[in-house]
C-alpha cells in the first residue's frame, strides 16, 4: 500500500481498513528461500497488506494463508534484512519466491552534515506518521532506536529510513501494527524565501494488523472503530463505489 498526502499522514485511514466485505475463500501458498544461498527461510512474514490476515513461513520456508474474506489488497513478503515482495492479490500456489538481501541504505542521501537534533527529527517523524487524530494521541510507536532520521538542510527536507518493521501499539481502536517502511520525506519548502511555508509530505509502506488483546476483544475497541470509520474518507469511497451515498 502507498499513500501520499499533504501535511500529514493519518496512519487512522491504515487502522480502518479491519471492515472487509463479501465472502469468498482465497488460499495462496508458497516457498521461501534465499536468493543466493537458495536455503529456506523461516519466519518470513506473509500478509494482505492494510489487514489482519498473515502467517509465517515454516522450517522449509513453506506457507499457507487461507481466508474466507474477498481481499482486493497485495500480498506483501516480508523479511528482515531482505527486499520486501509485493505481488497482486491472487489465489493459489506461487511456487518458489526468492528473497533478495536489502542493501539500500539511507548513507545513500547523506551528502551534507545534518544539523538537527534527534529529538526535533523524531518529534516532526511521529506527528507525520501516526497524525493528530485521536487514535494518533493513543498510538505509541515501541521501537523508534530503529528508525533512522537525517536532515538534508540543502533541500530543506527529512529523511527516514528502518531496516525492521516499525511497530505501534495503539490502545484506541486496539490495534498492534507492523509497519513496513519503504520511504519517507518531508520537505519545508523553499529554505530561501522566508515566509514560504509550503510543505508536503510522502510516505510509502505496507503493514500488518493484529489485535491487542487476541484472547478478548473489548467492546470499547469495537466502538473507537466504528465511530472513527464513520464519516471517514474510506466510509465515503467505500459508499461511492457501492453506490450507497444517500443510504450512508
Amino acid at each position: 500500500m502507498v499513500e501520499k498526502m499533504n501535511k500529514s499522514f493519518l496512519l487512522l485511514f491504515f487502522l480502518l481498513l479491519f471492515y472487509s466485505v463479501s465472502i469468498a475463500q482465497i488460499s495462496i501458498s508458497g516457498y521461501v528461500y534465499d536468493n543466493t544461498t537458495k536455503e529456506p527461510l523461516e519466519g518470513v512474514s506473509v500478509f494482505f497488506d492494510g489487514t489482519s490476515i498473515g502467517t509465517i513461513s515454516n522450517e522449509n520456508g513453506f506457507f499457507e494463508l487461507t481466508t474466507n474474506k474477498t481481499i482486493s489488497t497485495s500480498l506483501v513478503i516480508s523479511y528482515i534484512g531482505y527486499k520486501t515482495e509485493i505481488f497482486n492479490s491472487t489465489s493459489g500456489s506461487l511456487g518458489k519466491i526468492l528473497l533478495k538481501e536489502n542493501t539500500v541504505q539511507l548513507n545513500e542521501i547523506v551528502l551534507t552534515p545534518d544539523t538537527w537534533s534527534r529529538e526535533k527529527k523524531l518529534n516532526i517523524f511521529r506527528g507525520e506518521f501516526l497524525g493528530k487524530t485521536t487514535a494518533a494521541l493513543n498510538s505509541k510507536i515501541e521501537n523508534e532506536d530503529a528508525i533512522r532520521l537525517y536532515y538534508n538542510k540543502e533541500k530543506n527536507t527529512l529523511y527516514a529510513y528502518a531496516e525492521v518493521p516499525i511497530k505501534v501499539v495503539n490502545t484506541y481502536l486496539g490495534y498492534k501494527i507492523a509497519y513496513n517502511l519503504h520511504d519517507f520525506e518531508v520537505n519545508f519548502g523553499d529554505i530561501s524565501k522566508k515566509f514560504d511555508s509550503s510543505t508536503w509530505a510522502y510516505m510509502a509502506g505496507t503493514l500488518f494488523f493484529s489485535e491487542l488483546n487476541p484472547k478478548r476483544l473489548k467492546k470499547k475497541y469495537l466502538k473507537n472503530r466504528e465511530k472513527t470509520y464513520l464519516g471517514s474518507t474510506l466510509h465515503f469511497m467505500r459508499s461511492l463505489s457501492q453506490k450507497k451515498l444517500d443510504e450512508e
